[in-house]
């Protein structure tokens, strides 16, 4: 395309075409870092028991009881008691004379040991 000056040809001016323009786009990167902070915070509990245990020691105990009557000549008596024979070492609760317990005097023995153990 060919475009004259306005001077008909008497400047002896250039002729020049511009033509559009070119755009170029260059990129330019950067790299900036933003720290973000979650903050955690962590607490460690002792927990710690403490297991009282009573106990009640109980204790069971068996007896056995035995009563021994003594049989001398057809005549029965209690414990200890020699079947109305003397009674030479005066213990006590045995029968010295028929019927007696030794503590009483009576013929009959109304204290109801009657020479039995007691």
């Amino acid at each position: 395309m060919n475009k004259r000056c306005h001077c008909h040809g008497r400047c002896g001016c250039e002729k020049k075409i511009v033509h559009p323009t070119r755009e170029e786009v260059k990129n330019v990167y950067t790299e900036e870092t933003i720290n973000h902070v979650y903050p955690t915070h962590t607490t460690v509990v002792n927990n710690h028991l403490i297991r009282n245990v009573y106990s009640y020691p109980h204790s069971t105990s068996h007896e056995t009881r035995v009563r021994e009557i003594d049989e001398r000549d057809g005549r029965v008596g209690g414990v200890g008691d020699n079947g109305g024979y003397s009674n030479p070492r005066g213990v006590r609760g045995t029968q010295s004379e028929g019927g007696k317990c030794g503590s009483c005097s009576s013929s009959r023995c109304s204290c109801r040991r009657g020479g039995f153990w007691f």
